[in-house]
Formats: C-alpha cells, sequence, structure tokens
C-alpha cells in the first residue's frame, strides 16, 4: 500500500477519534465487556481505536469487522486469524498499510497484556489509559513524523 493511502486512513480515524467519548473509549481492549455482537457498538460498549475503525463504514468496505471471541469479548478481523490478537494485528496491517512495529505503536498501549495471556513489547506508545483525543493526536504526531517512502530507482 502507498504511503500515502496509508496516511490518509490513519488521519481519517483520528478525526473520528475525536467524536468518541471518553467514557465509550478503552485503549486497553478491542472491544470492552458487554458487547452484544452489534457491529455498530450501539449496545453502549466501549472499544479501542481499531475497534472504532471497524464500525466506521469506510473501513467496513475495506473489510474490518467486529467478531466475538467467548463471551463478551470481541476482536477486530479482516478475515482469519490464529487469535483475537493476531487477528487484530493483521487487520490493522493490512487496511492501515503498518508493519507490525508500527501496528503496536499506534494501537496497543504499553505493557499490554490481553484477557487470554497474549502480550506486546509495549516499550514505547500510549498508556492503558489513553484517551481517543490522545490517541487521535498520537496518530496525527505518526502521520506528520513518518519517513516518506524512498522512490524506488
Amino acid at each position: 500500500m502507498r504511503q500515502d493511502v496509508s496516511n490518509r486512513r490513519l488521519l481519517r480515524l483520528a478525526t473520528f477519534l475525536k467524536t468518541v467519548p471518553k467514557e465509550r473509549f478503552d485503549f486497553s481492549h478491542w472491544v470492552g465487556r458487554g458487547w452484544d455482537g452489534r457491529q455498530d457498538l450501539s449496545c453502549g460498549t466501549t472499544a479501542c481505536a481499531l475497534g472504532w475503525a471497524a464500525t466506521i463504514p469506510f473501513f467496513r468496505r475495506l473489510g474490518l469487522r467486529l467478531a466475538r471471541y467467548g463471551e463478551n469479548i470481541g476482536y477486530v478481523t479482516c478475515g482469519d486469524g490464529t487469535s483475537p490478537y493476531w487477528a487484530s494485528v493483521a487487520a490493522a496491517q493490512m487496511v492501515f498499510g503498518l508493519n507490525y512495529d508500527e501496528v503496536e505503536f499506534i494501537f496497543i498501549p504499553n505493557g499490554w497484556i490481553g484477557e487470554i495471556g497474549e502480550t506486546c513489547r509495549g516499550e514505547i506508545g500510549l498508556a492503558r489509559d489513553a484517551t481517543p483525543r490522545e490517541v487521535a493526536r498520537h496518530i496525527e504526531r505518526f502521520v506528520r513524523l513518518r519517513k516518506p517512502i524512498e522512490a524506488e530507482a
């Protein structure tokens, strides 16, 4: 994916995140507890930045979906995945044109340990209690500082 396309998609998500109420945002869960399976999160549960991205029609047309793991835990997918964590990482890579380190930096809080025991390095990025506006600014800063891809010779 071209970097300009990736950047535009990230900025579209950042703009949306600025509209998400703080009480409906939880950076530490793809989709919060109590999710009833509705793709638009109209049940009132929380989600992280990637979870909310899956509610935006533009990203849904690109294949992002919320999926259930267990009784009331959700994650993000864009196809198959070996686990909620890896399916969500792969979805972010596919839709936003990011590598693993970039996905971790943007979408996964520092020191994150998932509900099923999966962890990431979480050495950089935002804390688990980041607000949607903080994540939006984080994404905007990432796009602004991102090195342009060199043209191939």
